[in-house]
């Protein structure tokens, strides 16, 4: 008996964290860039003339990581940037953890 539900357990364990990203861990990168990920962007005045979202994750902790890859117009470089965005209840702020190019 205690095989057969040490078997379930795993099974089950398996199963559900197969569909999910592992406690703390970047969701699986999205290439359909809502507008809030742009407005980030905009928002803390990365210096830039131009940009366009490539892809982006989020990682939630207490609050949310944005992990944002950008491609630049003006010299066609990869950059990524970190953003974190605060819980509600702590003000729902924004800040710029991050900006390095790839």
């Amino acid at each position: 008996l205690t095989e057969y539900i040490l078997r379930a357990f795993i099974r089950i364990y398996t199963q559900r964290n197969m569909s999910s990203p592992a406690c703390g861990a970047y969701s699986e990168t999205k290439e359909t860039i809502p507008n809030e990920i742009h407005d980030l962007i905009v928002k803390h005045e990365i210096t830039m003339k131009s940009f366009k979202v490539i892809r982006y994750s989020k990682q939630i902790v207490a609050g949310v990581n944005y992990k944002i890859h950008i491609r630049t117009d003006d010299d066609d470089e990869m950059m990524e940037v970190i953003i974190f965005e605060d819980l509600p209840c702590n003000g729902g702020g924004t800040k710029l953890v991050s900006v390095k190019r790839l």
